[in-house]
């Protein structure tokens, strides 16, 4: 995920501690790494030094991040901006421009939950503005996971690339983890499965020698999605389950993983329990404010839908998602909406149809079919967005002059 698809939802974090030991400013760097082991006890470090070092622009700029970065771990993201925008405002007032760049960074990823697309690559500009080093390669690294997210594949691939070495050269353990672990999902996507398993066992070796439980439980989470790419369901279900357990073990909402769950039942042709994933899916994303995952929830919601016949849900579920995929500037991912709501009339009851469109004629529909294979060439064109891209394998029916009306009252397939 995505989305790894767990750590894609991980927003980043530092990976330099400094070397004051015992002081508060050391205190606060170690809330910031325990932020993804044990994000409750973050939160309570953090806001404790934020309000005994309230004339201290540092300790309390590094302390607002890490608290932050905690509440994005249990999924708190407004909470979570809220922090962040006061670390980067105290580190600006500080005259602190490497530690505004570090907030500013963090608050980039945590906009892209909430959908705020165009806000988050405008942060990121903004923390790029003021890093330099190590910090510029991790920024490099978080800007190709949010450009991978919004479905453009070259860049982020282009974009992994370049900040890998940096990573590698400098010994940064924990960043070179997040990059493979969050790269390991785009070749998954892409369909090299071998490349997504290389990294993902890196990423695990990395995050185990640092001991990030979460972040382990992270890299099963994507083990499962490689898995289910692979066409190896059990092993799939087997891995999320695993990792759920790793998520609920530090009081982490496990959404990202019943997302995944969702598209594999969904994949399994399982349409009662691939809903009821969807719509606890749905659920998850709208108490959260993750407006991002939620438009693919709802995507994920009208396939469910459709397979278990309810086309006015589907329908309904798609639409939300073109809607809300075109606010946020996510156009390949409205086209896969789109076409799930077509997918919808298309295959729904021809009544369903003339409802859509009553006036409209034989020739009218066989040219909406035609329409639905423009659609789908279109998603070839641009690549396919992000981890759905198995959807668009189905096949569009072909128009039939026969239906409707006269026709045997069944879609042709």
């Amino acid at each position: 995920m995505t989305a790894t698809r767990a750590a894609a939802s991980e927003p980043p974090a530092a990976a330099v501690v400094p070397d004051r030991p015992g002081s508060a400013l050391a205190r606060a760097e170690a809330a910031v790494a325990l932020a993804q082991t044990d994000p409750r006890e973050a939160v309570r470090l953090a806001q404790a030094l934020a309000a005994a070092h309230r004339s201290d622009p540092e300790v309390r700029s590094v302390a607002l991040r890490a608290a932050g970065l905690a509440l994005a771990e249990l999924v708190q993201p407004a909470g979570a901006l809220a922090q962040l925008r006061a670390a980067a405002r105290g580190a600006g007032r500080g005259q602190l421009p490497h530690r505004e760049g570090e907030a500013r960074s963090s608050a980039a990823w945590v906009l892209y939950t909430m959908g705020r697309t165009r806000a988050a690559l405008a942060e990121a500009d903004r923390a790029g503005a003021l890093l330099d080093g190590g910090s510029l390669d991790r920024l490099r690294a978080l800007r190709a996971l949010i450009v991978h997210r919004l479905g453009r594949t070259a860049e982020a691939l282009t974009g992994y690339g370049a900040a890998l070495p940096g990573l590698v050269k400098q010994r940064d353990r924990l960043w070179e983890a997040r990059l493979r672990n969050n790269r390991a999902v785009l070749h998954a996507e892409l369909n090299e499965i071998a490349l997504a398993r290389a990294d993902l066992l890196r990423a695990g070796e990395l995050f185990s020698a640092l001991s990030m439980d979460l972040a382990v439980a992270q890299v099963q989470h994507n083990l499962g999605f490689v898995a289910a790419r692979a066409g190896d369901a059990v092993g799939a279900l087997q891995w999320y389950h695993q990792a759920e357990d790793g998520f609920q073990a530090v009081g982490v909402p496990p959404t990202v993983i019943v997302l995944d769950r969702a598209e594999l039942l969904i994949s399994l042709r399982l349409g009662e329990d691939a809903l009821a994933a969807a719509s606890q899916a749905v659920a998850l994303c709208a108490s959260a404010g993750l407006g991002a995952s939620l438009a693919e929830a709802k995507v994920l919601q009208a396939e469910a839908a459709h397979l278990v016949g309810d086309a006015a849900q589907a329908s309904a579920a798609a639409a939300e998602a073109v809607q809300a995929f075109r606010r946020q500037h996510r156009p390949a991912w409205a086209l896969l909406a789109e076409r799930a709501r077509l997918i919808g009339l298309v295959d729904g009851e021809p009544g369903q149809l003339r409802a859509a469109a009553p006036a409209a004629t034989a020739t009218e529909l066989g040219r909406l079919l035609a329409d639905c294979r423009r659609l789908a060439r279109r998603l070839d064109a641009c690549g396919r967005p992000g981890w759905r891209n198995g959807w668009t394998a189905r096949r569009w029916p072909e128009p039939s002059s026969s239906w409707p009306p006269g026709g045997s009252g069944a879609c042709p397939r």
